[in-house]
Parts: structure tokens; sequence; C-alpha cells
């Protein structure tokens, strides 16, 4: 059952171990209040495990942004902003580890008015 009262959150974290490690709670947390089966709540929190894990590559000594919202069907997670290319740098480096965020999630690179780049996923 969806709890209503929890619908969205955002978590800012410095790349690092403690991003690696609070990462995929958060998004398990959030998870938990959605429809999902156990096994894309799972996969959810694998899709926050490894935007966890990459975050220090991509960005040394910087930190990840994280909204987390729950849709009809799922939750979605939209990190960022960054700049160019860092999106792309997640991406690629997610390739390595048999692509988890683009296995799991359906992804997307969408570009703010900023100039800067946000990494969308949705699991469903």
């Amino acid at each position: 059952m969806t709890d209503p009262t929890i619908s969205r959150a955002r978590l800012q974290v410095a790349c690092g171990p403690l991003a690696d490690a609070l990462v995929p709670r958060f998004v398990r947390a959030l998870a938990a209040h959605t429809t999902l089966g156990i096994d894309r709540v799972e996969e959810a929190v694998l899709v926050g495990e490894a935007l966890g894990r990459h975050c220090e590559a991509v960005l040394p000594g910087g930190s990840l942004e994280l909204a987390v919202r729950i849709v009809d069907g799922g939750i979605e997670l939209l990190a960022g902003p960054f700049d160019t290319g860092v999106p792309h740098r997640l991406l690629d480096l997610d390739a390595g580890d048999g692509r988890v965020l683009a296995g799991l999630a359906a992804t997307e690179v969408r570009t703010g008015r900023d100039g800067r780049q946000r990494l969308h996923l949705r699991v469903v």
C-alpha cells in the first residue's frame, strides 16, 4: 500500500564511503512506500548502490544531489545537477559493472535551463 504522507525526498551527500553507504538506504526507505514488488524495490536499491559507488569517480571531492519521488507504479530518481558529460560518465562507469543503471531503470539525461545536466532514472 502506498503511504500518501511520503511522496518525495532529497538527499545531498559527500561522495565517498558515506554516499556508498547512505544512497542505497535512502532509496530503500522511499521505495518501501511504493506499490513495487520486493524484487523491483531491490532493483531500485541496486540503482542507488551504483550511484553511490560511482559518485567519487565522476565528482572527486564533490557531493551527490539526489531527489527521489514516488510515482504511480514505481519510483523516480533524479541525480544532479552535473556539469555537461558527468551523467554520461556515470553511465559509462556503470557499463563496466554490467549496466546496473541502464539495465534496471529507464535512464535519460536531461539538460536544464541552467545548462546543467541531470540523470533521470525510473524503476517501475
